[in-house]
């Protein structure tokens, strides 16, 4: 119970930072990329040798498909700081969260995989939900459009990550892609690397690296890597019944960063909103039954 509580604060401490980056005026970008830095330190140093990228990875079929998903990372990770920036903590949280289901369709459509009625029926409540929770009403719904269509692309974007993951897996064969050792040591050495060239390339002519960027970046890295660990050590806990950890673990994050949003934040929700909220609840338990 321990690890799916610190997995809970750890992901919604991922949208804290966000929110205080806006607040701060801390330049989002190299941010992230510092981000990445610190999380594959932490993957390649922290957790020891077993952990530090091997070079066999670069002959593994499914090679080519890892760098694009590490290019995938950084590009959604950008995705949700701007959304959280744009429209909060609550919504970011459920466009997030409610991604689950691509690869839920993804898995039944391409995959041929069997699927019960509350699965179905999750998707629709989902989709309802998505459209809810980036309704804006009245004086500020032409203020929102931006805002819709940021949720959208996270809600896509985090969708693609987890189906590119179970992608990976399935077709060849090999479980170690969704495991933390895959993903500190070369998911986010590549994100990073991507991060780097785009910086060079292109964002460097607006935002520079400073100390705030650093240490926007050092905190995130932190509790980027925290909570990734946290989840596989509550999956560890949770062996016997994963889809009941999901559950917990996407309500909790959904309930604590509407909390957060609103009363640290100070974050308006229309009534529209709330109800997507509500949807989202009930999605994710469908999903999981």
């Amino acid at each position: 119970m321990i690890w799916l509580i610190l997995s809970i604060i750890a992901s919604t401490g991922l949208f804290v930072i966000f929110e205080l980056i806006r607040k701060l005026k801390i330049n989002l970008f190299p941010a992230i990329v510092s981000n990445y830095f610190v999380c594959l330190v932490c993957g390649n140093v922290l957790l020891g040798e077993d952990y530090i990228f091997q070079s066999n990875t670069l002959d593994h079929p499914g090679f080519p498909y890892m760098i694009f998903m590490g290019g995938m990372f950084i590009g959604t990770f950008f995705l949700m700081g701007q959304a959280t920036s744009k429209a909060g903590s609550a919504k970011s949280s459920v466009a997030s969260k409610m991604s689950v289901i691509v690869p839920v369709l993804a898995a039944i459509l391409l995959l041929g995989q069997s699927s019960t009625d509350f699965q179905i029926l999750g998707i629709f409540v989902g989709l309802i939900c998505v459209y809810f929770i980036t309704k804006r009403n009245g004086n500020s719904a032409k203020k929102g459009n931006s805002h819709a269509l940021l949720l959208i692309l996270v809600f896509i974007g985090s969708g693609l990550v987890d189906t590119g993951l179970n992608f990976l897996s399935y077709y060849f064969g090999d479980s170690h892609v969704n495991s933390p050792v895959f993903i500190s040591t070369f998911i986010f050495t590549v994100a990073f690397i991507f991060g780097v060239l785009i910086y060079l390339a292109k964002v460097r002519k607006t935002q520079t690296i400073a100390k705030p960027e650093l240490l926007a970046g050092l905190a995130l890295g932190l509790v980027n890597f925290f909570s990734l660990y946290c989840v596989f050590k509550a999956l560890d806990s949770y062996a016997d019944n994963t889809a009941y950890y999901w559950m917990l673990n996407n309500i909790g994050i959904v309930l604590l960063s509407t909390g957060v949003s609103v009363f640290m934040f100070k974050r308006r929700l229309d009534k529209a909103n709330y109800i997507g909220l509500g949807l989202a609840v009930l999605a994710i338990v469908l999903l999981n039954i």
